[in-house]
């Protein structure tokens, strides 16, 4: 069963109560959250510029964190008009006071809050590891729900243990599995590995 064909007996909710408490705490204490340098979508659009400057002007990031993807699409390199939501006030708060507050929105109800089929490029960079299984399977659901007909979707995943722990002593990578795996609960129409073979990129092409 692919994340595009859950049937209704299986769809589940996020569990956003502990997400949510989990990386406010994670906004101001990890470093790596806080700059470009640090942000792996920040990282990702600019090693996949070209591709993406070539899709429409629509853009969403799913687990946006601070903001810095959606920044760089925005700005002169892309010109994308871009959006960002996370699952954590903090980290929405601190976006929208480095960029503008009508550029991101807080996921709520376990729900992508923009319409079915809207965007040209979603994004989801690094955060589905984050989540148990049911919840990323959920997540993509939603992705791909927000995707219109002919764009694209991208989502790199870690397939490693995250090096830190969040404040219930949990490894903050809480779904650590191989590709192969990856690629029987999504069905991604193109994916591959990075040199380090750490991370899985993949893409769902409308």
């Amino acid at each position: 069963m692919t994340a595009r064909s859950l049937s209704v007996a299986v769809q589940v909710e996020l569990k956003m109560v502990d997400y949510s408490k989990i990386y406010d705490v994670v906004c101001d204490t990890h470093k790596g959250y806080q700059s470009a340098r640090g942000s792996p979508g920040y990282q990702f659009c600019r090693a996949y510029g070209e591709r993406l400057r070539e899709q429409g002007p629509r853009h969403l990031d799913v687990g946006c964190g601070q903001g810095f993807a959606v920044e760089l699409m925005r700005g002169p390199e892309f010109n994308k008009t871009s959006f960002g939501v996370d699952v954590s006030p903090r980290m929405i708060q601190v976006a929208s006071e480095r960029l503008r507050p009508e550029f991101f929105r807080l996921i709520e109800d376990a729900k992508i809050p923009f319409p079915d089929n809207h965007f040209d490029i979603v994004t989801c960079f690094d955060v589905l590891e984050h989540l148990d299984e049911q919840d990323a399977i959920a997540l993509t659901e939603e992705i791909t729900r927000s995707m219109a007909p002919d764009g694209v979707a991208v989502m790199s995943i870690s397939l490693r243990p995250s090096i830190s722990v969040d404040i219930f002593g949990d490894n903050l990578h809480r779904t650590v599995k191989s590709a192969d795996w990856w690629k029987s609960i999504i069905e991604f129409d193109e994916v591959e590995l990075t040199p380090s073979g750490g991370t899985m990129v993949g893409w769902i092409v409308g």
